[in-house]
């Protein structure tokens, strides 16, 4: 039964920052391994809160849940109900941060892309990032259009396609003022991605691990 976030954990300490951010947070449910060395906890929120504030709680959780000489993780699998209002690219605009920060989890041609690239909104759905390289980051893109398209849709209810295109410069034909002519490579389809990191590794939203056991606090 789902239930306020500090009922289900009314000793936690936080920050006072993130306990307003929290405030009227609803836990979903708790899971748990059957060995406990993994719990995950499953919230919704009305508004947009910073990966970097759910992190400070997985922190805190870790240290509340787990006694001294005992190990484990917890885990924050956050969703977002927001207004009507909100577009992909506002959206965007407030999350970029956190979407950064989220990608040091993943590989670090993920994060490099994302950082390099000229991201623009083609339409309120269409979500284009341009990207100026030499080879060594094209073939990653799959990886992170598929990170992308599950934080809006997934987590924050926002419909929204994510598409590259790859701009190299042409050293062997500068321009007439000395400057490098570009090429733009334009379009990605999602079945090149699907073959390219069908060995990926796990998910942010826990799926593929161990069977869970739903907690008392659930």
């Amino acid at each position: 039964m789902p239930k306020a976030f500090f009922e289900t954990f009314p000793t936690l300490e936080l920050d006072k920052r993130v306990m307003r951010q929290f405030d009227t947070v609803i836990v979903d449910r708790v899971a748990a391994t059957k060995d406990r060395s993994l719990v995950r906890v499953y919230i919704t929120s009305d508004h947009v809160i910073p990966k970097e504030s759910v992190y400070h709680v997985e922190k805190n959780l870790r240290k509340s849940l787990y006694s001294k000489g005992h190990t484990g993780e917890v885990k924050v699998y956050e969703t977002f109900r927001l207004s009507e209002a909100y577009t992909a690219e506002a959206l965007f605009d407030e999350y970029k941060n956190s979407i950064l920060l989220e990608l040091e989890k993943y590989g670090v041609a993920e994060k490099l892309l994302f950082e390099k690239a000229d991201i623009t909104f083609l339409s309120k759905d269409e979500m284009h990032l341009t990207v100026e390289d030499t080879g060594f980051l094209e073939g990653k893109q799959g990886e992170l259009k598929r990170i992308l398209e599950k934080i809006f849709i997934e987590r924050c209810g926002l419909p929204v396609n994510v598409s590259f295109s790859f701009v190299r410069p042409e050293k062997e034909n500068p321009g007439s003022n000395g400057d490098y002519d570009f090429v733009v490579r334009e379009g990605y389809s999602s079945e090149e991605g699907e073959e390219e990191n069908g060995s990926s590794a796990e998910s942010e939203d826990g799926s593929g691990t161990d069977a869970e056991e739903a907690s008392e606090n659930a």
